[in-house]
């Protein structure tokens, strides 16, 4: 199990008694609980620190300096290729529902399967235009993989939680965005499947102010037109047509929403049309021009998902 972490120290006990209760059910058996945490500042260290003193599974590493996701996943992937067990990774900004593990590892009794993701679920209230708009994001990519796993042909991954086959994924090359693309990429090329586990649902916080979500958006989309060069393939959740049309097919089909919810979403398609628009030029810019951000500017509003 390996973890990720900056400056979460809001964040990092909880994602770590999370880990702890699910070790008690079935086809979870967690060996090793590895925590890079990658320049923190604050008390992340502290806690983890305190955490270690009961639990010997969990490891500390620690980088003086922030070096990137990709940095810190590499510090990970070595340890966990040593072994034959599946390796999990999580952010230390999201909170694992009941029963979460265990429905990420089902579907790994297929011996076609490579790598399953989450279903990240916002807690957001709908208070705000940034926050209409991350809801809306999150929801067309749910809708998405569900269509895709009715086609059976997954090819994007929920960097939030994921986990796959040891040994598949050496290293995540130092200057990459996306690391969930090209971990969904390394493990198509090696002729697995993809699994959208939609029950291992993870709670995540959205940007609550514009600019936060804005600049998300922009280095998402700088890390997709980075995967497109790489590998001429774009994620299945980038193609402008897939979102549409799993979205208006959820409504004709029916989704259960209340008629104030479906509006006020609809709203955030439409406001977030626009964001995303934006977005996608500059992050087009930023590639082009080789404006990389490998580390980002972290979003503060994310980073306390207790809040109310």
């Amino acid at each position: 199990m390996g973890i990720t972490a900056y400056n979460e120290e809001k964040n990092i006990t909880n994602a770590i008694k999370t880990l702890q209760r699910e070790h008690k059910v079935p086809l979870v058996n967690i060996e090793k609980i590895l925590v890079v945490s990658s320049g923190s500042t604050d008390r992340t260290n502290e806690k983890v620190l305190e955490l270690m003193k009961t639990d010997p599974r969990i490891e500390l590493i620690k980088e003086e300096t922030r070096e990137g996701k990709s940095s810190a996943l590499n510090k990970i992937l070595p340890i966990a290729n040593g072994g034959d067990r599946i390796l999990v990774l999580m952010s230390a900004d999201v909170e694992p529902c009941e029963g979460c593990f265990q429905h990420l590892l089902e579907p790994f009794k297929d011996v076609k399967i490579g790598a399953v993701s989450c279903h990240p679920v916002p807690v957001n209230h709908l208070w705000s235009i940034s926050e209409l708009i991350g809801r809306m994001v999150w929801r067309l990519h749910h809708l998405v993989l569900l269509y895709e796993r009715k086609l059976g042909s997954i090819s994007q991954l929920s960097g939030e939680l994921l986990a796959f086959r040891p040994g598949i994924v050496k290293k995540i090359p130092p200057h990459m965005i996306n690391d969930d693309a090209f971990i969904a990429h390394e493990i198509i090329k090696a002729g697995y499947r993809l699994e959208y586990a939609e029950k291992a649902e993870v709670k995540i916080r959205t940007p609550s102010t514009i600019r936060e979500l804005f600049n998300q958006r922009r280095r998402i989309a700088t890390g997709h037109y980075q995967i497109e060069k790489l590998f001429s393939r774009r994620s299945s959740t980038f193609k402008i047509g897939n979102s549409l049309s799993s979205y208006f097919k959820s409504i004709i089909d029916g989704n259960g929403k209340s008629l104030k919810e479906e509006y006020l979403l609809t709203l955030g398609m439409v406001f977030g049309s626009v964001v995303e628009g934006l977005a996608r030029i500059l992050g087009k810019v930023d590639f082009n021009q080789k404006r990389l951000p490998i580390k980002w500017s972290m979003a503060n509003s994310t980073k306390d998902l207790k809040k109310k």
